[in-house]
């Protein structure tokens, strides 16, 4: 028996779960109405090993995104924003980061409902969107129930990289 490879090889899986271990619960909540922002959550599930929960509406958004966004505004004016079809349950979870994508430069009306809806406890929470390149003039005032919040990270694209992600997390709430 080759004790060096064994050796290694639990140290290799020891490691694993002493990761496991210090690293924080994680729950990834995303809404996505073209895969952009659906992606870019997988990865980040991936990178740092999080569960993954999308979020949908009662009733579908226009496939156009014009349309769509202008169904948005008049969401946001009127107040009326889209009934959720379900919530996941957070008490086991550290951390919850939440992904958007941005219309009409604030976060997607299905993220804003859902924030309103909901109270943390506790929990360090953060906000990534995802873009086509408009500005974006998001808030974090709508989490409810934490301090521990992180900077938003706002990503052009369908591609995030671990360097990206590990430095949005390591910073301080």
């Amino acid at each position: 028996m080759n004790y060096e490879k064994l050796n290694a090889s639990m140290l290799l899986r020891l490691k694993k779960k002493v990761k496991m271990i210090s690293a924080p619960q994680t729950l990834i909540i995303y809404y996505s109405r073209t895969g952009n922002t659906a992606s870019i959550a997988r990865q980040i599930a991936q990178i740092i090993g999080a569960d993954v929960f999308e979020l949908n509406t009662k009733d579908a958004f226009p496939k156009d995104m014009s349309a769509t966004a202008d169904v948005a505004i008049k969401q946001y004016q009127s107040g009326q924003l889209p009934e959720l079809v379900e919530t996941p349950t957070l008490s086991s979870y550290q951390r919850i980061l939440i992904g958007s994508p941005v219309w009409n430069g604030k976060l997607a009306t299905p993220i804003a409902r859902y924030l309103q809806e909901t109270q943390f406890s506790q929990q360090q929470v953060g906000l990534f969107c995802s873009s086509v390149g408009q500005a974006a003039n998001v808030t974090t005032k709508g989490i409810k129930g934490t301090t521990k919040i992180l900077p938003t990270l706002f990503l052009v694209g369908s591609v995030v990289t671990a360097d990206q992600v590990n430095q949005w997390l390591v910073k301080d709430c």
